[in-house]
């Protein structure tokens, strides 16, 4: 039996723990991906310039896309339901546990951000409203009660049950960008916006570049979601990720180009583009103040998006440290564990328990099929949701759907617990972290980048590189590879550079007392 001739689903195709659609996905990733990011993309802007800007933009975006297509992929032909359990699968459990790592700080140094993000956006205004000054303890006091408010939400269970404020959050950043483009074009008509204020190219040259990089791909950072969410996806046919998967991507892509060009021309027609484009209204701007209402509602919106997540991969790596086999050598949890993968349709012999059907290891030379790309074909998924023209068979216990169900199964006391312990260390974080940028500098240019296109395009290579040589024209379209191999390589190269130019401009900013 070769496992990877089919497509492995986790929970399986017609499980009714599937009930998400694709609207509701789409809804649910644009939650994630529209937070406070989307504050920095103007400055970002300023920062690579408008044409190097653009070509930055879309080639994250298409990156993006790819990557997320390529890493559900490689979930479906590994039998891995987590982003981790895909490494674990491809590399090793040295990966797996690498990988929690970095989900970990995606998913937690955001919430970091957005805290900072929360007190700068709504301390100004319960200043206008108190009529006084409100010092640092007084501005960390209000945030505090904010991320109180929002607790409740970021114990729940699953993505799909905050599907409503995942609307809600789209709804917020599209009335602030109508804001922001009406204050916009007031300022452009009365004022105008100086030729000599616009650079097409980097400012500062290529530092001014870098320091725009990991913005935008913070921008982008919705990989930590997207198997959670496919999980929860009713009918998960190919046609239905492709239309997930492209829908996203090209509304966010639209969007963010939107801001970016509305706030920029806000930020040079009065004389600067701030890091967060926010700052360049007046606290006195009543229309301004409802979006920064809006955004906020937003920032929090988001800390679920992020919570939950982040919870379940607290839990999985917890158990993959302590939990061992009867003999005390492997993880119970390791995929490759004899008797717990999943395939479907069932086996060809038809004897569902038969042992020589299940001993497989998921990933080996012996168990990938001949044609990686057309493996999916043998259980063929039309959009009604038809494994070609195969009955309904036993549904087989996979490992993935065994993570899947210990996720499902964490008390809620665990949960309350780790929620707010999540919170209250972000929080005090928050506390001493003047800057959000310091936050995004980091984040972009190391885990997320790593997160993003680094590890689901290795993943992708490392499954081709199991095919035999005889069969390697057949393993789908060459250029897949070759994108994905350029994707490692440039990732990689730009963690570096990125991360140097990060510290450079801290170390300049140190020395001359304030922001760069």
């Amino acid at each position: 039996m070769r496992f990877l001739d089919r497509e492995h689903f986790s929970p399986h195709f017609f499980s009714e723990k599937r009930q998400g659609t694709v609207t509701g996905a789409v809804a649910t990733l644009l939650g994630t991906l529209l937070g406070g990011g989307v504050l920095s993309l103007p400055f970002a802007l300023r920062r690579s310039g408008i044409v190097f800007g653009a070509i930055l933009l879309l080639l994250t975006a298409f990156a993006t896309d790819f990557t997320v297509f390529t890493l559900v992929s490689c979930s479906r032909r590994s039998g891995g339901s987590s982003y981790e359990s895909v490494a674990d699968v491809a590399f090793g459990r040295r990966a797996k546990l690498l990988c929690m790592a970095l989900v970990v700080c995606v998913t937690y140094l955001p919430l970091v951000g957005y805290t900072i993000l929360l007190r700068d956006l709504l301390a100004p205004l319960a200043e206008v409203a108190l009529n006084r000054t409100l010092g640092s303890p007084a501005r960390n006091l209000l945030v505090s009660a904010l991320v109180v408010l929002i607790y409740p939400a970021c114990t729940l269970r699953t993505l799909t049950a905050l599907r409503h404020l995942s609307f809600l959050s789209v709804l917020a950043v599209s009335l602030l960008t109508v804001f922001i483009g009406l204050r916009a074009g007031e300022c452009a008509a009365s004022v105008g916006v100086p030729a000599s204020a616009v650079n097409l190219w980097p400012e500062d040259g290529w530092s001014g570049a870098l320091q725009a990089i990991p913005i935008y791909i913070c921008a982008f950072g919705c990989h930590f979601n997207v198997l959670p969410v496919h999980g929860e996806l009713a009918k998960p046919t190919r046609e239905r990720l492709h239309r997930l998967v492209h829908w996203t991507i090209g509304l966010v892509t639209a969007f963010y180009a939107l801001v970016m060009t509305l706030g920029y021309t806000y930020g040079v027609c009065t004389g600067g583009v701030s890091d967060n484009i926010l700052n360049n209204f007046t606290t006195d701007d009543t229309l301004m103040n409802v979006g920064r209402v809006g955004l906020a509602v937003t920032l929090l919106v988001s800390f679920p998006l992020l919570t939950v997540p982040l919870i379940g991969t607290l839990v999985r790596a917890q158990r993959e440290l302590i939990a061992v086999d009867t003999r005390g050598k492997a993880p119970l949890l390791n995929l490759e564990t004899p008797g717990v993968t999943s395939v479907w349709p069932p086996p060809r012999s038809g004897r569902v328990g038969d042992p020589t059907e299940l001993e497989a290891p998921l990933l080996n030379p012996s168990t990938l099929p001949d044609d990686l790309d057309t493996a999916s074909e043998d259980c063929f998924l039309d959009d009604a949701g038809i494994l070609g023209s195969m009955n309904r068979g036993p549904e087989l216990t996979a490992a993935a759907g065994r993570q899947a169900d210990m996720e499902e199964d964490i008390p809620y006391k665990t949960r309350a617990w780790l929620t707010l312990a999540i919170l209250s260390s972000e929080l005090l974080l928050a506390f001493n972290i003047t800057m959000v940028t310091d936050v995004w500098g980091f984040l972009g240019s190391t885990a997320n980048v790593m997160v993003a296109f680094t590890l689901p395009c290795a993943a992708y290579l490392k499954i081709r590189l199991h095919l035999p040589r005889r069969r390697e024209k057949q393993g789908g379209p060459l250029y897949k590879k070759w994108v994905a191999g350029v994707l490692v390589t440039l990732s990689l190269l730009a963690a570096v550079v990125c991360t140097a130019n990060n510290f450079y401009l801290l170390s300049a900013r140190k020395q001359a007392g304030g922001a760069p």
